[in-house]
């Protein structure tokens, strides 16, 4: 689908459930505005944004340009969400735990063998302390790694061999601290998961997340790995000087190379984390307040969207410990408090891009922002409080 071109930047929103028309056209006002006014303190840092809410309301807008002074973003636009891929792998990760094919608790090696961790590798330190559940929570002791990546027709080296520091490219997997001593984030880790999935289901983790995880949601625009129907509807990110950034390769798709739509994204999260359960464009239980945005219910237990059982979801949710930084652990995601409401967060930047996700799941809300520029994250602080304003006023 091509981009619908509306004059003079125009917000374009899409269809709304569970809010009153009222309410939407409010929210949709007061978004635009914040936008406007972020754009006034920052020409051209980010062009355009899209943003979803879903749970017991489901409501979109897409504001701004592909590029300064250009057409809006296309409703089915994709680009690449980086780090969100991790809090995805952690629920494949749990489905196949809950299917008996291994314990959270068990070493990591015991999934893929020595090969990709060698004692050259162990730094010193019992490599069985790495088991799954600390890769998952950034507690099994390893060195961050970067983010390895190629051109995006390029093919991949091998994981084992990037891992190993035999690629040319990237960083060897290093355990620099006694395993589940501290909380440090690492990519390496989750590359690790990537090759468990693997050895595990026989299967890439691409090709066994799309069947297992995102099929069964309704979800097809998600994918690991710049597939081709990516690329068919990649829209360029912007760097700090608003030039276009093209996307590239990712080769630990499992920490970094999730790429797609964040509106499929948020329904995705709002299908495994709300008490709906519902798949993607679909939307769960209406809102009974004919004219706000739910502020308040009953503590509902959080369901899984039937692709995780309920006892490992809430595995994922608790907190395990704090890093240096202050970032609060669960299972692949982070824990934060506002306004008095539990809720669970991720962020991503890749190639221009930024994404910020936070779900409620008491309220059975999930908010996502995205935005084709590196300084997005001026736009979405606070964004949560500054819609639940709006929507009530």
């Amino acid at each position: 689908m091509g981009p619908n071109v509306a004059p003079d930047d125009a917000p374009v929103p899409e269809a709304v459930e569970g809010l009153s028309p009222r309410t939407a056209a409010r929210l949709e006002r007061a978004l635009t505005a914040r936008f406007e006014r972020f754009r006034r303190r920052n020409p051209e840092a980010v062009p355009g944004v899209m943003l979803a809410i879903r749970g017991r309301v489901s409501f979109s807008l897409r504001l701004g340009s592909i590029e300064p002074g250009g057409a809006p973003l296309p409703r089915d636009a994709s680009m690449p969400l980086g780090s969100h891929g991790k809090w995805v792998v952690a629920l494949g990760v749990l489905r196949l735990a809950g299917q008996g094919r291994f314990s959270l608790d068990d070493p990591v090696l015991d999934l893929i063998g020595r090969d990709p961790l060698r004692p050259a590798q162990w730094g010193g330190f019992n490599p069985s302390g790495v088991t799954v559940r600390r890769l998952l929570n950034h507690s099994a002791g390893l060195r961050i790694g970067n983010c390895a990546s190629l051109p995006i027709d390029s093919a991949s080296p091998g994981l084992g061999a990037i891992l190993r520091g035999e690629a040319g490219v990237g960083e060897p997997a290093q355990i620099e601290a006694e395993p589940g001593t501290r909380f440090a984030y690492a990519n390496a880790g989750y590359a690790l998961l990537q090759l468990g999935v693997r050895q595990v289901t026989g299967e890439p983790l691409d090709a066994w997340a799309s069947r297992e995880l995102f099929a069964p949601a309704g979800c097809r625009r998600l994918w690991f790995g710049p597939t081709p129907a990516f690329r068919d509807r990649a829209i360029p990110g912007r760097d700090w000087e608003c030039k276009p950034v093209q996307a590239r390769r990712y080769l630990t798709h499992s920490s970094t190379g999730l790429y797609g739509s964040p509106f499929d994204l948020a329904d995705f999260m709002a299908r495994v984390f709300g008490s709906g359960g519902a798949s993607c464009g679909e939307v769960g239980e209406a809102n009974s307040q004919a004219n706000a945005m739910p502020i308040a219910c009953d503590s509902r237990p959080v369901r899984g969207g039937g692709l995780v059982p309920p006892q490992l979801i809430g595995e994922m949710l608790r907190e395990y410990g704090t890093d240096a930084r202050g970032h609060r652990w669960g299972l692949g995601i982070m824990h934060r408090n506002d306004g008095g409401h539990h809720s669970i967060s991720h962020g991503g930047w890749r190639d221009g891009w930024w994404t910020f996700a936070q779900c409620w799941p008491s309220l059975d809300r999930t908010i996502i922002v995205s935005g084709n520029g590196w300084r997005l994250g001026e736009f979405a602080r606070g964004l949560g409080e500054a819609m639940e304003k709006a929507a009530n006023d």
